[in-house]
C-alpha cells in the first residue's frame, strides 16, 4: 500500500513537472513569435522614411515603400523622381546652417485595418526672408535672369551668408502626411507610384 501511494505521489509531481515545462515552452513560444512579429509600428516608420529622404539617403527611403511602389518605380528612378528643388539645393551648398534648419516633428498615427495615416510637421527654410537685402540688391536680383542663389552676385551671396549668421535662418511649417499598409507583420509606406507615374 505505501509503495502503491508513493507511486501516485511521484506520478502527480511527474504530472506537474512536465505542466511547468509545457507553459514555459508555450510561454517561450508566443514571446518568440510576439517579437518577430512585433515590428515598428506606422509612426515609427514614417519617421525613419522621412528622416531618410531628409538626409538623402534615398536608398533607405526606397526600401520601406510597398512592393506595389516598389513594382511601380525602380531604385534608380526614384532617385531621379525624388531630388530637392534646385533653389533648396543651392541654399544648403552656399549656407550650412540651411540644412541644420530642416526639422521634422509631432508625429501621429491613425490606424484602420491595414492602412495607416500619419502626420507631421516639418520645418523648412523661408528662402524669401533669408538675408536683409536693400531694395538695390532686389532689383539687382529682379533683372537677372537666373534668381538661383548660386548665380547671385558673390557680394549678394556675403550679405545673405552674414544675415544667416547674425539672425538664423528664418523658417516656416508645413503639415505633411504619409499614408502606410501592412505587409505580412511590417508596415510600409506608400506613396502610390503607379498613380504618380502615370499622371506625369
Amino acid at each position: 500500500l505505501c509503495t502503491t501511494i508513493e507511486y501516485i505521489k511521484l506520478m502527480i509531481m511527474a504530472k506537474r513537472f512536465y505542466s511547468s515545462i509545457s507553459v514555459a515552452m508555450l510561454i517561450g513560444l508566443l514571446l518568440a513569435t510576439l517579437t518577430s512579429c512585433g515590428g515598428k509600428d506606422p509612426k515609427e516608420v514614417a519617421e525613419e522614411a522621412v528622416k531618410a529622404e531628409l538626409n538623402g539617403d534615398l536608398e533607405r527611403f526606397y526600401d520601406l515603400l510597398t512592393q506595389e511602389d516598389k513594382d511601380a518605380m525602380t531604385l534608380e528612378n526614384f532617385k531621379h523622381f525624388y531630388t530637392i528643388p534646385d533653389e533648396l539645393a543651392d541654399a544648403i551648398e552656399l549656407i550650412p546652417e540651411v540644412k541644420e534648419s530642416i526639422k521634422v516633428d509631432k508625429f501621429t498615427s491613425s490606424v484602420n485595418g491595414e492602412t495607416a495615416t500619419v502626420t507631421y510637421f516639418i520645418y523648412l527654410p523661408d528662402l524669401e526672408k533669408i538675408g536683409n537685402l536693400s531694395l538695390e540688391d532686389a532689383k539687382t536680383i529682379l533683372s537677372m535672369k537666373s534668381h538661383r542663389l548660386k548665380d547671385l552676385p558673390e557680394e549678394i551671396q556675403n550679405k545673405i551668408k552674414e544675415s544667416v549668421k547674425k539672425d538664423g535662418v528664418p523658417t516656416r511649417s508645413y503639415d505633411r502626411s504619409l499614408k502606410l499598409k501592412r505587409e505580412g507583420d511590417e508596415w510600409r509606406v506608400f506613396l502610390d507610384l503607379a498613380n504618380q507615374v502615370n499622371s506625369r
